[in-house]
């Protein structure tokens, strides 16, 4: 059973990376397929890993709730709230949230999932299929002028203090 999770943001992914993204003149599930094919080849890499790609709203197209799309389990948000909410979630509700490493350029995301303990890499980071050399990544923010770790980990500390006394 893996020990870490990946969390991909899926529509923000599709619409970063220029593979996935050209997809998106032919159809929506075509795009949806092939950032399943990213993740899975990132997954074969990077072994010791569970792979979850989470979308915004209902999936209608295959008339299953939360589908697995090329062996990636992918989950579609409630309507009541969407992806990025639904990836703070999973990241808020774990038990080790050390362990989830999320893929996202939402400043939301970024910065909530950093602020509960995950790791957050930027898009580009699923297109490595060197295996280590990606976690050796500084971990930027995603607006790409980057803090350097100790700054990072100084800033999520007091955010989360600030949380805990409300």
């Amino acid at each position: 059973m893996p020990n870490k999770v990946l969390i991909i943001d899926g529509y923000n992914v599709i619409h970063k990376i220029p593979e996935t993204r050209i997809c998106l003149e032919s159809s929506m599930m075509l795009a949806r397929e092939r950032l399943a094919y990213l993740a899975s080849k990132w997954k074969a890499v990077h072994t010791g890993f569970d792979c979850i790609i989470v979308f915004d709203g209902r999936n209608l197209g295959t008339g299953r709730i939360n589908p697995r799309i090329g062996g990636i389990k992918c989950i579609f948000s409630a309507s009541l709230h969407g992806a990025d909410e639904e990836i703070v979630r999973l990241v808020k509700k774990s038990s080790r949230p050390s362990d989830i490493t999320v893929i996202s350029d939402d400043n939301y995301v970024y910065n909530n999932c950093r602020a509960h303990g995950a790791q957050v890499r930027p898009s580009d980071y699923l297109l490595d299929t060197e295996c280590g050399q990606s976690l050796a990544k500084p971990n930027k923010s995603p607006d790409g002028k980057g803090l350097d770790s100790r700054t990072a980990e100084k800033i999520s500390s007091e955010m989360r203090k600030k949380w805990k006394s409300k």
